[in-house]
């Protein structure tokens, strides 16, 4: 049986708008059908004006990623019972960060930009016809769901990190990096490892939303870690990131848990913890400084067998 659902959808149209704004749409649709369904039905039987994506239909091509209800998604995998369950409205905006062409279309050159930094084409392996390059299992295992990136965009609209900061290369890229800094018959890995952490691949937040967001369930940010960690076993260790987790794991191994008067100094140095003067002035007013003296935690010897036996877990 069909329902009359209310799609809200932002639009913009760049020659004659100064400004978006939201226009409502009764569709009758069946509960079982998508949001590109219902976008569809608007734009064929609506509304011929409004602008959007969408190619194969079928998950694969990435090419209908926008934001459904504040959570970037593909339009062809989002089920409109799985939202209206939730909301009163099918709230549709295109993807973030990106600049908007026209309604829901987004210019993707940015992401595609980001992504190719990454050079993701073997570098320096066998000549192709000359030898084979086969992967054994366990290292095909190392790459394998970052193969499965379908450059949608979907993490990268969402991305604080990125919001923040447009040097960062954003969670796609970092995807895309980890698939070819882990393939075994590329021959480049220490400088495709230089070129993540030169992109701030430590800008990373950790917030989740890249895995929440992503159609292939891939988990970037598991990923970018494993890069991160991989980096600080190559020596790339000039980043503030990467100083301030060899300082967390030294912080454990000295006195067993996370010492906040020693980490800005053993992260920043000498030198760039005088320039944050003014921020612990201001925490010795508001008696918040941590202690300068601290002393092992009890049970020391034991959580310090714990790192020995996994130094890298910090990283």
């Amino acid at each position: 049986m069909s329902h009359k659902i209310p799609f809200k959808i932002r639009r913009f149209d760049p020659l004659k708008d100064k400004k978006t704004y939201f226009q409502e749409y009764i569709v009758d649709v069946e509960m079982y059908d998508t949001v590109l369904d219902g976008l569809i039905k608007i734009r064929n039987e609506t509304d011929s004006t409004l602008a959007f994506r969408m190619s194969c239909k079928s998950g694969i091509c990435g090419s209908c990623a926008m934001r459904i209800n504040g959570r970037a998604r593909l339009a062809c995998k989002t089920k409109i019972e799985d939202i209206y369950k939730n909301f009163s409205e099918i709230k549709i905006e295109p993807l973030g960060n990106l600049n908007v062409i026209k309604d829901l279309v987004v210019d993707m050159n940015t992401f595609y930009a980001e992504m190719e930094k990454t050079e993701p084409w073997l570098k320096k392996s066998n000549p192709i016809g000359k030898y084979e390059n086969k992967i054994p299992p366990k290292e095909n295992i190392k790459m394998e769901k970052s193969g499965e990136c379908v450059w949608c965009g979907a993490c990268f609209s969402d991305c604080p990190s990125r919001e923040a900061e447009n040097s960062y290369m954003g969670p796609a890229a970092g995807v895309m990096a980890h698939r070819f800094i882990f393939d075994p018959r590329d021959k480049d890995k220490e400088n495709r490892l230089k070129n993540v952490v030169d992109n701030n691949i430590w800008l990373c937040a950790h917030c989740e939303k890249a895995t929440e967001n992503c159609p292939q369930k891939i988990d970037p940010q598991d990923l970018i870690s494993q890069i991160r960690e991989e980096s600080i076993k190559y020596g790339l260790t000039k980043h503030l990131g990467a100083r301030h987790v060899l300082a967390i794991n030294k912080s454990i191994k000295t006195y067993g848990e996370i010492s906040e008067s020693r980490l800005p100094v053993w992260t920043l140095g000498p030198f760039g913890v005088i320039k944050e003067i003014k921020t612990a002035y201001r925490l010795i007013i508001k008696r918040k400084f941590p202690p300068l003296k601290l002393k092992r935690i009890h049970d020391f010897e034991d959580i310090k067998k714990l790192y020995l036996k996994n130094p890298d877990a910090g990283n």
